[in-house]
């Protein structure tokens, strides 16, 4: 998926999404396919590399991460988290999801 800030690298996304919202937009490896992030302000058009069964989620307190976004670029800011020995390496206007503003926030 072509970045938003418009460098060459783009955006890799990997998402589990149901077979119903796969098959309504004929998400088929090769194909092309609108794509939003709304939470994000991300929307373009997105190339399908594959489509795969998900691993079984299994039970516990943890949540199941539903998309990743890997941005390849040439910058990269250093944010220290509390409780955390090394820091957070992100791409500049990164945004985090804060429990605290239980909401997106800037890095």
């Amino acid at each position: 998926m072509p970045s938003p800030n418009g460098d060459v690298y783009g955006l890799l996304v990997r998402t589990l999404r149901l077979l119903g919202w796969i098959g309504e937009r004929n998400a088929a490896p090769g194909s092309w396919i609108e794509y939003s992030l709304d939470k994000l302000d991300l929307t373009g058009l997105a190339h399908v590399v594959s489509v795969e069964d998900c691993v079984e989620s299994k039970p516990g307190t943890g949540r199941v991460v539903l998309t990743t976004l890997t941005h390849v670029s040439k910058v990269v800011v250093n944010l220290m988290v509390e409780g955390l020995d090394t820091p957070l390496e992100l791409t500049p206007g990164h945004r985090l999801f804060s429990e605290d503003h239980e909401s997106w926030i800037q890095a």
